[in-house]
């Protein structure tokens, strides 16, 4: 089960009272959170302005960028038959091949993502 962030309440306390010249382990103590969380919240807001959580689940990498992405799309465009394993084979053949000549973890990887449905995604700008 994975957790939820800290309510934004708790965060604006924090900076507030960071602001207010408190320690970062006084804020922690007082607050009931660890240090850590009391510090990332403060050096984000220096950052950024706002305590707001990130992206919580990791950052998903994109899935076919540059070059890659505009062979892709240009295949699909072209209104042909394109097949889940045409587009890996023409991936392969420009050169997303590790030097010991097996697909790389990229080639591996997208060929999943695509049989997966991302060309919708592709296709229409998501990433």
């Amino acid at each position: 089960m994975m957790t939820k962030p800290y309510p934004m309440e708790l965060r604006q306390c924090a900076v507030r009272f960071g602001d207010a010249g408190e320690s970062r382990h006084a804020v922690d103590e007082r607050l009931g959170v660890s240090a850590s969380c009391v510090i990332k919240w403060l050096a984000g807001y220096r950052q950024t302005g706002s305590v707001k959580p990130g992206k919580m689940g990791g950052h998903a990498p994109r899935k076919i960028a540059g070059p890659h992405r505009k062979w892709v799309l240009g295949q699909i465009a072209n209104g042909g038959d394109v097949t889940h394993q045409g587009l890996a084979d023409g991936l392969a053949a420009r050169s997303c091949l590790s030097t010991s000549g097996r697909p790389c973890h990229y080639q591996q990887h997208h060929t999943r993502r695509i049989q997966r449905g991302s060309l919708f995604h592709l296709h229409n700008g998501h990433s």
